[in-house]
């Protein structure tokens, strides 16, 4: 895609599981981005995450699998983000074909982001939310060279909740990586 577009050197960027992809694609092609930035990426994950996906996995792969994608969504999201963007992104999320929240729930736990992480050499910005879906002790020790930061007062949709956060810091993390605007 970026050879057809034209691109060289993109800064990548993805949230949740496409901060997992991101980093992946860091590890796997290191000469196609010149930086990647995770926010509230999918990737070391808490011991407590861990657990609930190997609670929830038998029942999202059943015909059950409404009940538990709707109630991980809705945990998601902090009593102060928008009500109605939840609604709006819970009800996308379970309005995904049943073949295809598997694929990407199987896709995402299946990714070794450990080996990834040891393979990134690219600069790396990792944004976690309230709750990060990413270890950021892990994080840190696993990939020295990435920048580790928190947003304030919003869940995993930070990026919807708070863009002013989330931009600042990814514009600071560009300036430093000599990658921002005259940089």
């Amino acid at each position: 895609v970026c050879d057809e577009l034209g691109l060289r050197k993109p800064v990548i960027v993805g949230h949740s599981m496409g901060g997992a992809i991101a980093l992946s694609l860091a590890a796997r092609y290191p000469d196609l981005p010149s930086a990647i930035v995770m926010l509230d990426g999918a990737i070391l994950q808490p011991d407590a995450l861990i657990a609930l996906v190997e609670e929830v996995n038998p029942v999202l792969h059943s015909d059950g699998y409404l009940a538990p994608l709707t109630q991980i969504f809705h945990g998601m999201f902090i009593a102060t983000d928008d009500a109605a963007r939840r609604e709006r992104i819970v009800a996308a999320a379970i309005a995904t074909p049943r073949h295809v929240v598997v694929a990407e729930w199987d896709a995402l736990w299946a990714n070794d982001s450990a080996a990834d992480a040891a393979l990134c050499k690219v600069p790396a910005l990792y944004v976690g939310a309230h709750a990060p879906a990413g270890d950021m002790a892990r994080i840190r020790e696993a990939m020295p060279h990435a920048l580790v930061a928190q947003t304030a007062g919003a869940g995993h949709f930070h990026q919807l909740e708070v863009p002013e956060q989330v931009n600042a810091m990814i514009e600071r993390f560009l300036a430093i990586s000599g990658l921002g605007a005259g940089g």
